[in-house]
């Protein structure tokens, strides 16, 4: 007979999961609005994109959460156009996007397995290797597309003293490390679950 605790947790991880899959169709939405906008960004007309039609507005550019500031549309590059600039948002947000959409669905088909009272289903080291991959290459991509986007935004406006420092994120390497050791947990606690299973 299942304990109050085991109750509750399973009806954690059914709400859990129920906001997790709204968050997945989200992310799903938002990859077609960005898929929009990179085609605007290329085929839209030139004129949109001309420095004069953003001669007399502010820019505002944050850097990592710890320094904000503007710049006047005057500095855009005469000769050339934000065309460069919105499609490397585009880009690098679907690079987001989409790390974001991969670790949903394992996490997803992790949660499944829990509500089904199979937490050491065999798929779920995989699964967790999965997770630990992911969040591992989203330590070099997620700085890779940031980098990318400055560098388009000091091109455009014509930014001096300013350069583009590619560092991968090292918190999101260690969380990636852990999650592949626990990967390996997870299956030998698979293991051991099927030797009880044929001993029953």
């Amino acid at each position: 007979m299942e304990g109050r605790e085991v109750r509750e947790n399973l009806k954690f991880a059914q709400a859990v999961n129920k906001v997790l899959k709204v968050f997945y169709y989200a992310g799903l939405a938002a990859l077609v609005l960005l898929a929009c906008l990179a085609a605007f960004a290329l085929f839209g007309p030139e004129g949109v994109f001309q420095p004069e039609r953003f001669s007399g507005r502010l820019f505002t550019f944050e850097l990592n959460g710890i320094v904000r500031f503007q710049v006047g549309g005057g500095q855009l590059d005469g000769s050339g156009s934000l065309r460069r600039v919105y499609l490397s948002i585009a880009l690098a947000a679907a690079v987001y996007d989409l790390l974001f959409l991969y670790l949903l669905r394992r996490l997803r088909g992790l949660l499944e397995t829990v509500v089904a009272k199979n937490p050491f289903h065999r798929g779920n080291p995989r699964r967790i290797r999965d997770l630990g991959s992911a969040v591992t290459a989203a330590a070099f991509l997620i700085p890779g597309a940031n980098s990318y986007v400055a560098w388009q935004m000091i091109r455009s406006f014509n930014l001096t003293g300013f350069s583009v420092l590619y560092t991968p994120d090292l918190k999101l390497v260690f969380a990636g490390l852990l999650l592949l050791i626990l990967s390996a947990v997870f299956d030998y606690g698979c293991y051991l679950q099927e030797e009880m299973d044929q001993i029953v």
